[in-house]
């Protein structure tokens, strides 16, 4: 259906006869199969978008392809969505500089988002007729809304945004220090309180602040007494103990022109309530048949339904099992499906698995050396690793059922970066996806309560590692 569009180049020839064409393929401009044999213009250019950003030469391999058989540039026409401490946004753009592939992020401005270099607060009027939107709030009059939406269009210039100088430094070819040196001070201002914090045992806290004017400086505060290389808008406390339960957090904003404090915020620790991978001396066998060791070892459901719709838990379900020893991690997948296909133009609109693994639990923002992103589809023989790399080899099985399909996996802890040891806690999630036929049609997940695990970490669940 796309490749109709691209005849209208003989239209722009008539006019213009050498001016770039890019082009974008199928899904989300990353599968150009459908307008092969990109021959008919000796000025196109592969427009592809990726998301994390293309960091490494096994991420460009299907569309460098392209560029050598074609002889095509390429444009990573939109990318981004990488929060601080931005070192995946540096790693990036310097292998896209390296392979000589030009690069655009998006996008320039935000609504309270750190991925970009201008974040924009929005407006106490724009946040009403949100509410409206959302079915919270009161219906505004017409010209009330008016107002609003043009006061937050306005509230958008540069001038009222925090400019984030750290992420546009991030992008290795910019450099912001001109445009800050013409930068007026400004009073900071808090738009965005930090927010009590009520997490479990193993998990990490993380206060947010948003604020504005210029420059802006950061101090946090733990009941009363300033804390150490505590100097970000966000302060991140990894593992917290028993001991910091209903510890009171504040920041102080400041700059020459003043000092603004915030509200105080509570951190509440809750005992650990989740799963325990207990420890084994049986090694499974990885054959994705049902050995003695998993009938005793308790099955975790999948009930979160994160896209569309299923019929019945026929239609799509599934839980697994973990178990673990010094060397491994084990993990068993027992999927219903009552209809199995491994057609689908990409990974995820075909049935299959996706396994989130975050090593050390520190639930970031954005994926970082020791979180992980796994695909497994059905009826393929290998596990594909989706984020980041592995440092050993996953071995793993697949077997039909009359219900659907199970799948038996053999992590390696070197693998995944992780020592294990009794006690410790690991960031993990579970997803299916669901093809009747017609594309994904539906997907669900053990922890994730929207589809952005892909993108963020911090909304993994938490296992805990047994005796």
């Amino acid at each position: 259906k796309l490749f109709p569009l691209y005849e209208l180049t003989d239209t722009i020839r008539a006019i213009d006869k050498e001016g770039i064409i890019f082009i974008e393929g199928d899904d989300w401009a990353q599968n150009f199969e459908m307008l092969e044999p990109l021959d008919w213009d000796p000025h196109l250019v592969i427009a592809f978008h990726s998301y994390p950003p293309t960091a490494n030469a096994r991420g460009l391999e299907r569309w460098d392809v392209l560029r050598q058989k074609y002889n095509i540039p390429l444009w990573h026409g939109e990318t981004g969505e990488q929060g601080p401490p931005y070192h995946y946004v540096t790693r990036s753009s310097t292998f896209l500089e390296e392979q000589n592939v030009g690069w655009s992020w998006w996008t320039h401005k935000k609504f309270e988002r750190y991925t970009q270099p201008w974040n924009c607060p929005r407006t106490s009027g724009f946040n009403k007729i949100l509410e409206y939107w959302k079915g919270t709030g009161e219906k505004p009059s017409r010209q009330q809304a008016k107002e609003w939406l043009l006061d937050q269009a306005r509230k958008t210039h540069s001038d009222n945004c925090e400019f984030l100088p750290d992420m546009v430094r991030s992008l290795i070819s910019l450099d912001p220090d001109g445009y800050l040196a013409a930068k007026d001070t400004t009073p900071p201002e808090i738009i965005r309180q930090p927010e009590d914090i009520n997490i479990e045992s193993g998990d990490p806290a993380f206060f947010f602040i948003r604020a504005r004017g210029y420059p802006l400086n950061y101090q946090w505060y733990k009941n009363g007494k300033p804390l150490k290389d505590a100097n970000e808008y966000m302060l991140r406390i990894e593992n917290p103990d028993s001991s910091e339960n209903n510890s009171i957090y504040a920041v102080h904003v400041f700059n020459k022109k003043g000092t603004v404090k915030s509200r105080d915020s509570k951190l509440k620790i809750n005992p650990y309530s989740g799963p325990i991978i207990q420890q084994t001396s049986v090694v499974p066998e990885i054959d994705g048949k049902t050995d003695k060791i998993w009938e005793l070892v308790p099955a975790i459901e999948l009930n979160n339904i994160l896209l569309g719709e299923r019929n019945s838990t026929d239609d799509i379900s599934a839980s697994f099992k973990v178990i673990r020893n010094d060397k491994n991690l084990y993990l068993f997948i027992q999927v219903k499906d009552d209809y199995k296909t491994d057609k689908g133009e990409t990974d995820y609109n075909r049935d299959g698995i996706e396994i989130y693994i975050d090593s050390d639990n520190s639930k970031s923002q954005y994926y970082e050396n020791d979180e992980f992103m796994f695909r497994y589809n059905w009826n393929k023989e290998d596990i594909r690793i989706a984020r980041n790399e592995v440092k050993a080899d996953i071995i793993c099985a697949q077997v039909n059922t009359e219900e659907g399909y199970n799948a038996e996996i053999t992590f390696p802890w070197e693998a995944i970066s992780c020592i294990p040891q009794a006690g410790q806690y690991i960031g993990f999630d579970l997803h299916i996806n669901d093809n009747d036929g017609a594309g994904r049609e539906c997907k669900i997940a053990w922890k994730a309560e929207r589809d952005n695990a892909y993108r963020s970490p911090s909304v993994f669940g938490t296992l805990k590692l047994g005796n």
